[in-house]
């Protein structure tokens, strides 16, 4: 099946089981188990859909003077990330990246007490380190899902439809459920063909924070 199919099959995906009552994390989850057929049994599927369940923004996130706080991700987004990982993730634990890099002598140890480092350095040395996690594959998901709806956080998403329970606003959770499907299904796809497309570029919270103005 080439590429654009698979994707259109997953947004097909999304949409029957949006509509079924699957909601927004189970509904992408669900698409992606059912296109690229992990090792993982349905029952085991099924629990996976209620431990991202906790993740929803109206149990996990909360907004205080303005500002969000918690987990107030698109709930299509979350599902979207862990859907990536139900698929590329690395089924090994503890990760050597932890394990090596805390040695001594290890990456994390030698990189700290190398008096040249900088913060940004650092920043470079902890992500070249992180490429075989996958990392790159949850970066892109959440770039794309911003460059094309505007936003990540729930609530400012619903904003232009004046509060979440309205008709206009759950078809627009609908559209974002069955567009998101298919960005997964794309970085997953771009990222089986050649892992290094996928690249945590400089927006990424470490190289943020290690901006000029903040290097000491």
């Amino acid at each position: 099946m080439k590429a654009e199919e698979q994707i259109a099959k997953a947004e097909a995906l999304a949409r029957k089981y949006n509509r079924e009552g699957w909601g927004s994390r189970a509904s992408v989850l669900h698409a992606i188990y059912d296109i690229f057929k992990p090792d993982i049994s349905y029952d085991s599927f099924i629990l996976i859909c209620s431990v991202l369940d906790g993740f929803h923004g109206v149990a996990a996130g909360f907004y205080e003077d303005g500002k969000g706080y918690g987990i107030p991700a698109c709930g299509a987004l979350c599902g979207g990330v862990a859907a990536f990982f139900m698929i590329k993730g690395k089924k090994e634990y503890p990760f050597p990246f932890w394990t090596e890099g805390m040695k001594p002598d290890g990456w994390i140890t030698t990189a700290m007490n190398d008096k040249q480092s900088t913060p940004k350095s650092l920043a470079h040395e902890f992500l070249d380190h992180t490429k075989p996690l996958g990392y790159g594959g949850s970066y892109q998901i959440v770039s794309r899902f911003k460059e094309h709806f505007g936003h990540t956080d729930c609530m400012d998403l619903v904003k232009p439809y004046g509060h979440n329970i309205t008709h206009d606003c759950f078809k627009n959770c609908h559209k974002m459920i069955i567009k998101t499907a298919g960005i997964v299904t794309r970085v997953i796809l771009e990222y089986e063909k050649n892992p290094e497309s996928l690249l945590l570029g400089d927006r990424n919270p470490l190289l943020y924070i290690c901006r000029p103005e903040n290097e000491v």
